[in-house]
């Protein structure tokens, strides 16, 4: 991983979220409050998606 982990609004499209997750940056910062941040991974990305879709196993 280099460099420090791009950030993203809560109310950012799932589109925009992935631009950011790549091999050199496997995550994101989601900005949850003022200094509060949470850590979204490809791997969150994908098993929310399955999940909504109905594809979970």
């Amino acid at each position: 991983m280099s460099g420090a982990l791009p950030v993203v609004d809560p109310q950012a499209r799932i589109e925009a979220v992935l631009r950011h997750i790549t091999p050199e940056r496997p995550a994101v910062l989601v900005k949850t409050g003022k200094a509060a941040y949470d850590i979204l991974t490809k791997y969150d990305v994908l098993t929310a998606v399955a999940s909504a879709t109905g594809d979970e196993k």
